[in-house]
């Protein structure tokens, strides 16, 4: 239990895990093509189709966060900001994220949006 609570200890385990885990794959790619039933010629074929085909979808995949990033940041602009100017004033961010997340403090009925804790003055 004691190895638990000592982050050098911990590091060290997990750098162990992932070199294993890179040392695994690295050691089973190059058993599996040299003990593939294809002649090397058709294996480097089908290596290079299959990595042309993963970078489009990789590609696919950053387009396709960029595209709902955007759209986040579109859908939740006026809470973005409000987060901005409360971390900027460093008092009441925490109030303000209650706020948010319970409803503690909100308008008079016309929306659930925060309203600005007058009593955090700026610095």
């Amino acid at each position: 239990m004691a190895d638990e609570k000592n982050p050098q200890k911990i590091t060290k385990k997990l750098d162990n895990i992932v070199m294993g885990v890179i040392l695994g794959g690295a050691i089973g790619s190059v058993l599996g093509l040299t003990l593939a039933p294809r002649k090397g010629k058709e294996t480097r074929e089908i290596i290079k189709q299959k990595s042309g085909e993963m970078i489009e979808k990789g590609k696919d995949m950053v387009e396709r966060g960029r595209d709902l990033s955007e759209q986040f940041v579109k859908d939740h602009h006026e809470t973005i900001e409000s987060a901005k100017f409360h971390l900027k004033k460093r008092k009441g961010f925490f109030r303000w994220l209650k706020s948010l997340l319970w409803g503690s403090k909100t308008t008079a009925g016309k929306s659930d949006k925060p309203v600005p804790d007058e009593s955090d003055g700026e610095k």
